[in-house]
């Protein structure tokens, strides 16, 4: 059995679609803030809610010290 890596983080899915409430809750319980997924063209969850102008979400990362201009591991 192989074993792939998810396409999207589940903090990454709630943002884009907008679900503050799931994004608070996956982060109480230590979902990282700038983790990302190397099939995604390396988005986070922050790049994921403000491309869908979920304005609250991206405040609220922010907050929680999510990184602004996050290059990458090696950038």
């Amino acid at each position: 059995m192989t074993l792939m890596k998810p396409i999207r983080t589940a903090l990454q899915i709630a943002a884009r679609e907008g679900h503050i409430e799931v994004v608070q809750s996956l982060l109480r319980h230590g979902a990282q803030l700038d983790a990302y997924s190397e099939s995604d063209r390396m988005r986070t969850p922050l790049d994921e809610t403000a491309g869908n102008g979920h304005r609250d979400i991206v405040e609220l990362l922010i907050a929680q010290g999510a990184e602004k201009d996050f290059r990458g591991p090696d950038q």
